[in-house]
């Protein structure tokens, strides 16, 4: 990560994401994030297309390029990898925590701001479990 976007105070992602949700679920709730965070504020939807695993680190890449501009993203995206780019960014101080927010939508379609401490890691716990159960997945 070489973007260091330190020095943009109000500049930052807010990344809406789901383990249940359609895309298009997905879009409407980011519109709507958006409309409330004001004029300033971009939807960007992040790999809706197939992308392979090795690329998926630079759309995070990309939004980050774009926040020392002062923007207000709002992405919206089914991929892990990006996010977990956004939280390793945190982790190495090349973004502050409170410019990274994680808007997770549920499966009764009601959203959950979870965000994320200064070592990348969320302040809240994931709804459903979804990085408990893919621990379990991956490690046993």
């Amino acid at each position: 990560m070489k973007t260091n976007v330190t020095t943009a105070k109000k500049a930052r992602i807010i990344w809406v994401t789901s383990v249940s949700a359609s895309i298009g679920m997905l879009r409407r709730r980011a519109e709507q994030i958006a409309a409330r965070e004001g004029s300033g504020a971009r939807v960007r939807g992040v790999g809706l297309t197939p992308v392979p695993a090795g690329k998926q680190a630079a759309l995070a890449e990309k939004l980050l390029a774009d926040l020392p501009k002062g923007a207000t993203i709002v992405a919206y995206s089914l991929l892990e990898l990006p996010l977990l780019r956004l939280m390793y960014g945190v982790r190495h101080g090349h973004l502050p925590s409170e410019a990274l927010v994680v808007v997770v939508i549920s499966s009764d379609g009601k959203p959950h701001s979870i965000g994320v401490d200064s070592t990348g890691e969320f302040l809240a716990h994931w709804p459903g479990g979804f990085f408990e159960e893919r621990a379990h997945l991956l490690f046993d």
